[in-house]
């Protein structure tokens, strides 16, 4: 009988615990931190012709999740190789990203992306803006509009600005050569 007893206590210590560390997490923010997803084969719009992205890896994503459980943030910092493949005469260019950018959520399904770094990339489809572009900077960058939120990249943009020097992509997927940063 004094088994028992034990055996239930224990069990119902182990219940609350689980309840306890389960309802504590409920309602904070929170902060994950994981390698950012290399994009394989990411179709950028901003090109007379399709742009096939592809991201060999090696950045750092932190997402930070309010109470509510919704993105409130999403920050990816370090290097990587991006290697850019105009989808029609197959030319491709690698670019080495350095950068910090910076997503922000505004909750109506736009966001505010801010790019600081020497070395990035940034494209408007020009739905909205009608001046369709891709560009490599190398400086500052801040976006707002839509951003897909699989592969990282604006799907539509509201605004661009960027401070720094740049590099036209359309231009450089088309005669093979790179502008100096």
């Amino acid at each position: 009988m004094q088994r028992r007893i034990i055996a239930f206590l224990v069990a119902a210590s182990a219940c609350l615990g689980l309840f306890t560390a389960t309802s504590a997490h409920a309602g904070r923010i929170r902060r994950v931190v994981e390698p950012l997803p290399a994009a394989k084969d990411v179709i950028v719009e901003g090109c007379p012709f399709p742009v096939i992205w592809t991201d060999r890896g090696g950045r750092t994503m932190t997402t930070v999740y309010g109470v509510s459980g919704d993105i409130v943030l999403r920050r990816i910092t370090g290097t990587s190789t991006v290697v850019l493949t105009n989808g029609v005469n197959g030319l491709q260019l690698s670019f080495d990203i350095d950068e910090t950018m910076t997503i922000t959520p505004r909750g109506d399904g736009v966001s505010s992306v801010t790019q600081i770094g020497s070395s990035g990339l940034i494209n408007d489809p020009g739905t909205t803006t009608g001046s369709p572009s891709f560009t490599w900077y190398g400086g500052k960058a801040f976006t707002t509009g839509t951003i897909d939120p699989r592969s990282l990249v604006m799907t539509d943009v509201v605004s661009q600005r960027f401070v720094g020097i740049e590099g036209d992509v359309c231009d450089m997927l088309i005669t093979g050569l790179k502008s100096r940063h």
